[in-house]
């Protein structure tokens, strides 16, 4: 399926064709319409990648989520082990 934004962005990038095609009157519409054609397949690859890239950046990666819980048990197992202890003094 194709998304409205892939749409949206080959609309724009065609829009000064289908302008001349429709408007002007100094395009052909079968021009407008196939560099309308061409231009959702390369918006649609383009608009995947920028998600993608976006995407990796969106939260934290495993490794931090581990790392953050083997120190969160450290700290909780140093506790137990103050709280256990029994006085020197």
């Amino acid at each position: 399926m194709i998304r409205l934004e892939t749409l949206m962005a080959a609309l724009a990038v065609s829009a000064p064709t289908l302008w001349g095609a429709f408007v002007v009157g100094d395009t052909t519409v079968d021009t407008a319409l196939v560099r309308f054609l061409l231009a959702v397949p390369v918006c649609a690859v383009g608009l995947m990648l920028l998600r993608k890239v976006f995407q990796a950046y969106s939260g934290p990666s495993a490794t931090v989520v581990a790392a953050e819980q083997a120190l969160h048990d450290t700290r909780a197992s140093f506790a137990r082990r103050r709280a256990d202890a029994p006085d020197a003094a």
